[in-house]
């Protein structure tokens, strides 16, 4: 182990100088003199990645799968490979680990957690439970790779460590190794078991050089670590806790690796990759993820350690103690690091004995003594923070932050300080609980990057503000914004919004303007725009219908025109599209359209773009070398001749046959195509993601189109109102689960008085089961998700073999991302097609019958009530007339149940788009139609195709928001006129309005001549002249050339002294049904 450990530390500094010969020539030495190990293999594969020969390493394997007894190796070395590979991205690999995971049985829990701890680099948060039986699987192994494993696992398990150090056995082994082996990691283990006591050899030979480095960055004296750290690491490459000092000095006086390293390795490749994330930037995440692929290259490595700790920095609040054990542990020196491996002030036993700078500072900051801190140094604040936050006096820790902020103020720090700054200040905040200004300095962090740290998440800070809703941290208006920017789920978004309506005593968030001055604008406009949209606003019970809903959304968008003009054509777009989606929704009940959707073709752009590069990854997965061994378990007994690929047809086979393939491969079947396993595994994942996008993407999925279409308010209310018509249903009371009368019968004398309160009772009785069967309806119609409760109808989930079905017949030949796309959507339409045949076969056999049910008892009811009378009541006949129509209603909401592929409507009537267009126009200005007096005659009778509903819209908004913008002084006066007529296969539009007082008629009739010529000039085909001014004729005309597909039209504009009038003629031919 001794003449092991030597020559490791040896290959470590040769990998990371790129001296492979030298590598080689160890790894010989550990091959003849101690013994063949996994390490050298591992070692070996990382050599032949250095030199891009994937290949070599795709033999080794082989190699050792046809020679080896038993799976377990050949796996380990397999997935050692994978992790080595230069193209796969970390979250790839995690991934692969993952799914292997699940090959095991629920009983198989030791060798599940086996997996996690020899193939997860990023191991550190699992709660290891069988700790010997991990160590005991390796009894075959050597004794190199015993003894690599056992130091890897005490730190993980220190919890267990400290129990098993009651143990006479495991302490004398301690002992022994401590006495016997030249590792320091014994010696400090000792000292992590017994309080920080120190014992001999727990500093080595290159404390100085560490010393000398940390002292110079404790006195800011930047340039000076820069040079001394290169000329350090270029002989001992290996002292990893010199890495980040060289890269933070280097970033303080903004020079770049090359400037120190004459020559590129594999050191300079790490602080190169290292010095692009701590740069940090819009780049950030890209460069971090390139470092993670980096670390996971290099994890079989000691020097790999503190990069595990830097990284787990970038990507979590809280840094697990295990991996601060494991960096003291397999460090090269003692240093500031170390603090947080021990309990409390324990580490200052360890740095009594350095007689440094640093370790002075931090002795006197563990035992509470007097420190004269300059203010000015980041390293000397860096210090004394990490020890008193350690020691748990956070309030002498904000103090030496809010100085260290202070002093810095006008000067341009690298931005790894001022994370780190933020990131501490939060930590303080909170455990002081000032949770307040933890969140505030979290949202202005996130205003002055435009980006949200994952390390600034604090899961403790997100728990509390959900355990202690009435807080009155809610009053601050950034509450609901750090909910969303942390991506909570809707629900929280929601509440957190209701919250802080609740403290301010408001019910709506557009109320929020008669307050707004008590905000930060950029606060205030932010939480308005992103926060309190229609997806989150949705279980307000003050916006109890899609209508509310929308107007709710607008008149918020209608406030931030005025607090934010910068964005008047977004807003304006949101509001047209809102005006859209409510008409169209309000427009279907016309035409009874299918109000099932998924705009697969927006859905298609986001995704091509997202799966494209995962997509190519996926068919590279086709080396049938390792077919058998990616799909085994490692306790599995290895068999070479195991046929366990996975397959795809060529061609598709008949469906009558297709179970042939399912339960078994056709061997000789040349029609057949092999796969690795793996291939397949990562064929679920991808669909899984397409899966995801088409149901559940906020913008484009089902659910948002469900939900819009039928499910908020739209559903319940068709169905109710048909009961509402005849007075036949009542409403709960607001306090209690109770109906209430229905004042119509009580007010009209239609039933005797004496009657009333009997009659009164069945209604609240019916009403009762007319909401109770609404709701079952409800039910049916969400999507079946894990915590539901089993009732809904809407379920994407595939069976095994029904994914393998979709591989091998349909998918798995698919060589291009987006024929691949288009199939799983496919796919998906078929799973929903059959679905909505259920639905609508439940409508009509369940629902339509037991609405029936319910009219004929309530029916029976008030004939029993009114036998004595002995005359047919008007009460009776509304009964038998609601009877009648509820069936005929059923029967259109079961034509909502068939897919459209039309992100609109398949066909329109006139009147809708012109609704529409009014609708828009006066929500983008003021509502001034609602005082001004519009007048309209629609002769047309004609249904337009789906298609030119947003051609049609454009043109109309145009002019009526023309005659708006230049009249609006009219106010209650503007008078307009609209006439719209269809006959001889024309469509004529005609719209005319009176005019302002304040408008010059000779300019008027300078712009009308103005705007004539230029149309005639538009349409003949100059399309080079332009349409100056405010006019909008210009988009008129290409709305009706283009979006209308209209060649044969005319746009003509006149004027008198007191009107305007714009006159519209466009052919039917394609237009029209």
């Amino acid at each position: 182990i001794t003449k092991f450990q030597n020559i490791k530390d040896k290959i470590e500094i040769n990998i990371l100088n790129d001296n492979i010969l030298q590598v080689d020539q160890q790894l010989d030495i550990i091959e003849n003199d101690i013994s063949s190990s996994l390490y050298s293999l591992l070692v070996e594969m990382y050599l032949n990645t250095l030199d891009n020969n994937n290949e070599a390493n795709n033999d080794l394997v082989k190699e050792l799968s046809i020679n080896g007894k038993s799976s377990k190796l050949p796996i380990i070395v397999e997935f050692g490979r994978l992790r080595m590979e230069k193209d796969l991205p970390a979250w790839q690999y995690d991934s692969t680990v993952e799914h292997h995971s699940t090959m095991y049985p629920k009983e198989s829990e030791h060798l599940v957690e086996y997996v996690f701890f020899k193939f997860d680099p990023f191991n550190f948060e699992r709660n290891f439970k069988h700790l010997a039986f991990i160590v005991n699987f390796e009894s075959d192994f050597s004794v190199i790779d015993r003894y690599n494993s056992i130091k890897l696992i005490l730190p993980l398990t220190f919890t267990k460590v400290l129990e098993l150090k009651q143990d006479i056995n495991f302490s004398r082994a301690i002992t022994l190794f401590k006495d016997e082996l030249k590792d320091s990691y014994w010696v400090k283990l000792s000292a992590l078991l017994n309080s920080g006591e120190i014992a001999q050899h727990i500093y080595s030979k290159n404390q100085e050089y560490y010393d000398k480095i940390a002292d110079l960055f404790f006195k800011a004296e930047y340039t000076k670590v820069a040079i001394e750290c290169s000329k350090i690491l270029i002989e001992k490459p290996n002292i990893q806790e010199l890495h980040s000092f060289f890269i933070k000095s280097i970033l303080f006086i903004n020079k770049d690796v090359k400037d120190f390293f004459k020559n590129e390795n594999t050191l300079t490749r790490i602080l190169t990759l290292m010095r692009s994330m701590m740069i940090k930037g819009s780049k950030y995440n890209s460069n971090r993820e390139i470092l993670l692929a980096e670390y996971y290259r290099n994890s079989n490595f000691s020097f790999s350690n503190c990069l595990l700790e830097d990284l787990y920095y970038e990507f979590r609040f809280n840094v697990p103690s295990s991996i601060h054990k494991c960096v003291f542990l397999n460090g090269s020196v003692i240093s500031y690091r170390n603090v947080n491996a021990f309990d409390k002030s324990d580490f200052s036993k360890i740095v009594s004995n350095l007689n440094a700078k640093w370790s002075n500072l931090v002795f006197a900051s563990l035992r509470e003594n007097d420190i004269d801190l300059n203010y000015n140094f980041f390293h000397q604040v860096e210090l004394y923070v990490i020890t008193k936050i350690k020691i748990g006096n956070y309030e002498q820790a904000l103090t030496a932050l809010n100085l260290f902020d202070k002093n810095n103020t006008k000067i341009s720090s690298p931005e790894f300080v001022t994370t780190w700054l933020i990131k501490n200040k939060i930590l303080c905040y909170f455990n002081l609980q000032m949770v307040d200004k933890c969140i505030l300095i979290i949202i202005d962090e996130y205003f002055r990057t435009d980006n949200f740290y994952d390390h600034y998440y604090n899961q403790e800070l997100v728990d509390y503000l959900v355990e202690y809703n009435e807080s009155v941290v809610y009053k601050s208006i950034v509450t609901p914004i750090y909910f969303l920017i942390t991506k909570q789920s809707q629900s929280y978004c929601y509440d957190s919004i209701a919250n802080f309506l609740i403290q301010h005593d408001l019910k709506k968030p557009s109320e929020i303007e008669c307050i707004s001055a008590k905000f930060k604008t950029e606060h205030l406009i932010y939480f308005l725009e992103n926060c309190c949209i229609k997806s989150n606003l949705e279980d307000s019970p003050y916006l109890n219908s899609i209508d509310a809903l929308s107007l709710e959304r607008i008149a918020i968008l209608n406030f931030l025109k005025t607090i934010n003009p910068e964005n008047l054509k977004q807003y304006n777009d949101e509001i047209l599209n809102i005006t859209k989606e409510d008409t169209i929704r309000k427009g279907v009940k016309h035409i009874h359209e299918s109000r099932i959707f998924v705009d697969t073709e927006s859905l298609f752009k986001i995704l091509i773009s997202e799966i494209t590069e995962i997509f190519d990854r996926y068919l590279s997965l086709n080396n049938q070398k390792f077919s058998a061994l990616s799909s085994m378990t490692i306790s599995e007994i290895f068999d070479p001749n195991k046929i366990d690929y996975m397959f795809y047809c060529i061609k598709p086979v008949d469906e009558n046959i297709l179970h042939l393939y399912l339960y078994g491969e056709p061997i000789l079947d040349d029609n057949i195509v092999r796969v690795p396993r793996i291939r397949y595994t990562h064929f679920l994942l991808l669909f899984e993601e397409i899966k995801d996008q088409f149901i559940f993407n906020e913008d484009f999925g089902f659910k948002s189109f469900l939900s819009m279409r039928i499910r908020h308010g739209t559903f319940s209310n068709v169905l109710r109102n048909v009961f509402d018509k005849y007075n036949l249903i009542s409403s709960k009371e607001s306090s209690t689960d109770e109906y209430k009368e229905i004042e119509h019968w009580n007010k009209n004398d239609v039933i005797p008085q004496n009657l009333v309160s009997n009659i009164q009772d069945v209604f609240k009785e019916s009403s009762r089961a007319i909401d109770d069967l609404i709701d079952l309806g409800l039910s049916w119609i969400k999507i079946k998700e894990i915590d539901n409760d089993g009732s809904e109808m809407f379920d994407f989930a595939f069976s095994e073999l029904e994914m393998k079905a979709n591989f091998i017949n349909k998918i798995g030949r698919i060589e291009k991302p987006d024929d691949f796309i288009n199939e799983v959507f496919d796919i998906l339409y078929d799973r929903l097609d059959s679905q909505l045949e259920k639905i609508r076969h439940k409508i009509e056999s369940e629902m339509s019958s037991k609405f029936i049910d319910i009219i004929e008892q309530m029916e029976t009811n008030v004939g029993t009530i009114f036998s004595n009378t002995k005359k047919t009541s008007l009460l009776e006949e509304q009964i038998i007339a609601c009877k009648t129509e509820i069936q005929l209603v059923t029967g259109q909401v079961q034509k909502w149940f068939k897919v459209s592929r039309n992100h609109y409507v398949d066909e329109f009537p006139i009147e809708m788009i012109l609704e529409t267009s009014l609708d828009y126009a006066n929500s983008i200005n003021g509502d001034i139609l609602n005082i001004a007096q519009v007048n309209k005659e629609i002769q047309c009778n004609s249904k337009f195709k789906g298609k030119y509903f947003e051609g049609f819209g454009d043109m109309l908004i145009n002019i009526f928001d023309n005659i708006i913008k230049n009249n609006r002084d009219l106010n209650g006066d503007l008078k307009i006129n609209i006439l719209i007529e269809s006959k001889n296969g024309l469509t004529k539009i005609f719209v005319s309005n009176n005019l302002s007082p304040l408008i010059d008629i000779k300019d008027l009739n300078t712009k009308v001549l103005d705007i004539k010529r230029k149309v005639n000039n538009y349409k003949d085909g100059n399309l080079a002249n332009s349409f100056e001014g405010d006019s909008g004729y210009l988009k008129i005309c290409r709305c009706i050339s283009a979006d209308l597909e209209q060649t044969n039209y005319e746009v003509n504009v006149d004027n008198s002294i007191d009107s305007y009038v714009v006159e519209i003629i466009i052919e039917n031919k394609k237009l029209i049904i």
